[in-house]
């Protein structure tokens, strides 16, 4: 929304990397790993203030990997 990103997709990965599309039946034992839609972001990352940006890289909100991706000008993201 307004210059934001897109929100995470809901999927499963089955123990092995197998990814599930539809209905399907798991083995006894099996793990899989659930993850959830997210919203995506409000208004374009660049202008985000910097302030912000560090307190999510303290409270390991994002990584740093996320930080130079989505914060590239903002200064000290993702050092």
């Amino acid at each position: 929304l307004f210059g934001g990103g897109e929100g995470a997709k809901f999927h499963v990965d089955i123990e092995g990397g197998a990814l599930v599309h539809g209905n399907g039946m798991l083995q006894s034992g099996a793990v899989a790993d659930v993850f959830t839609p997210g919203s995506g972001g409000y208004g374009d990352p660049a202008s985000r203030d910097p302030a912000l940006v560090a307190q999510d890289l303290a409270d390991g909100r994002i990584s740093r990997e996320t930080a130079r991706r989505y914060y590239p000008k903002q200064e000290g993201a993702g050092k």
